[in-house]
């Protein structure tokens, strides 16, 4: 993809050649985030991974199952041992709380699963399709092991981190590991529990709906993989890892041109607001129609002076320059951190400004005219986030799609007039980058 440019501290970094945003005041950096095939919640399984009516895979499994754990360690049922080790080898905290949930659902009175309840318990979770449903099995799955009907933060934490590595190890380019995502979780679970020591499973569950409820499908899709096609490996004697070779969890790619830290949103940043903001960011169903136009961009802005603050700007189409508010049902307004939460999405609520005089200038977000969730003034010097003011520390945007979105987008060929009416080139010329060559390389 095209270069970064980073400018702050009033030193420039330059990453090869192409597009970037910069300046001595806010330092930024253009890249895209590209997608995978669609998967995700109990709704999206592939027709060849939902549960056969008969359930023959979990009976197969359980049998095969049963058979290990007689043979290994002398007990007629299944064993947390050989569930971990022959189903969920690569996710030992996953296995201890699936079978930990099953034994107390299935009111077990041994340490050991009996064969019919396993088939059961399994057979129920294979036929969840229910988003709600989804989530709130995975929610109570997780703290189990606490006070029925209660949540702690290290239980929601174990749940997200699960779906994060889950998704890492999915990635489309290989394995990735995140230096970040203890800032990510954090700031979700701050979210949630607002310093609480615990929520029912209730609260739980709705606040995850509101605000990140996809981030649980990667979990119950690794699930329904792996009870529907384990029994395959074990038969045969396979040697598998319990990878789930194959599977796609749809997680988002992140192109740059410079690996490492230091960017305004990581890649464990990118997977938080997959599971978060409109599909439309994560999961394009076609690219631009012809004539290609630029298409949904997320603008990450950054408080400067030691705040903590980065908040979120989902655009889904092109900037245009107006007086008036605009924008469809997928605009949203998010704050990433220090703590997570959906600010707002509605219609009509971005507002973008330069030269039309007697209207407010700069960039605004926020269904209220009269009282902006986030301003930013016309000298992207200074900003405004729920009525408090701020010195502006850095801007990333990121355009979304995927690589045929991307290929179509590089090909837009705009005349002199044009481009010195366009929004974009308002927005270089703010972050510091006057000139814009797309043939550099």
């Amino acid at each position: 993809m095209g270069s970064h440019h980073s400018h702050e501290g009033g030193k420039e970094e330059k990453q090869g050649g192409g597009s970037g945003l910069s300046t001595p005041r806010a330092g930024s950096r253009r890249g895209t985030i590209t997608s995978v095939p669609r998967s995700g919640s109990g709704g999206d399984i592939q027709e060849s991974e939902k549960p056969q009516p008969s359930m023959v895979p979990v009976e197969k499994l359980g049998k095969l199952l049963a058979q290990r754990s007689q043979k290994e360690d002398g007990v007629n049922g299944v064993t947390e041992k050989s569930f971990t080790k022959y189903l969920f080898p690569m996710y030992p905290e996953l296995a201890h709380q699936f079978y930990a949930y099953v034994h107390r659902v299935g009111k077990c009175k041994n340490k050991h699963i009996p064969l019919a309840v396993f088939r059961a318990q399994c057979e129920r979770v294979l036929a969840l399709l229910d988003d709600a449903a989804i989530i709130e099995t995975y929610v109570r799955m997780f703290s189990v092991e606490e006070e029925e009907g209660s949540v702690s933060p290290a239980a929601l934490r174990a749940l997200l981190y699960t779906s994060y590595k889950l998704s890492m190890d999915h990635y489309p380019d290989g394995p990735q590991t995140c230096l970040a995502i203890n800032k990510v979780l954090n700031s979700v679970v701050n979210g949630c529990f607002n310093k609480k020591d615990s929520h029912s499973v209730g609260f739980v569950v709705r606040w995850l709906d509101q605000h990140c409820h996809r981030l649980i499908f990667p979990v119950h899709r690794y699930c329904v993989h792996m009870l529907a096609t384990r029994h395959r490996d074990i038969s045969a004697h396979v040697e598998s890892d319990g990878s789930g070779a194959g599977l796609e969890l749809a997680t988002p790619v992140l192109e740059r041109a410079r690996a490492g830290g230091g960017d305004l949103l990581p890649a464990s940043g990118a997977w938080l607001l997959a599971g978060t903001a409109p599909p439309l960011y994560s999961r394009p169903l076609q690219p631009p129609a012809p004539p290609p136009a630029h298409g949904p961009t997320l603008v990450v802005v950054a408080a400067g002076g030691g705040d903590d603050l980065v908040v979120v700007v989902a655009c889904p189409q092109e900037w245009r320059e107006t007086h008036t508010y605009w924008g469809g049902p997928d605009c949203a307004l998010f704050q990433l951190f220090p703590t997570f939460l959906v600010v707002e999405q509605a219609a009509k609520m971005l507002y973008l400004n330069t030269s039309i005089r007697g209207y407010p200038l700069g960039l605004r977000a926020g269904s209220d005219p009269r009282k902006p969730l986030l301003a930013i003034d016309d000298g992207f010097d200074k900003m405004t986030f729920n009525s408090v003011p701020y010195t502006l520390g850095a801007i990333e945007v990121w355009g979304c799609g995927d690589q045929a979105s991307r290929e179509s987008q590089m090909e837009v060929k705009l005349s002199a007039a044009d481009w010195i009416e366009h929004p974009d080139r308002y927005l270089l010329e703010l972050a510091g980058r006057p000139q814009y060559n797309n043939s550099a390389k």
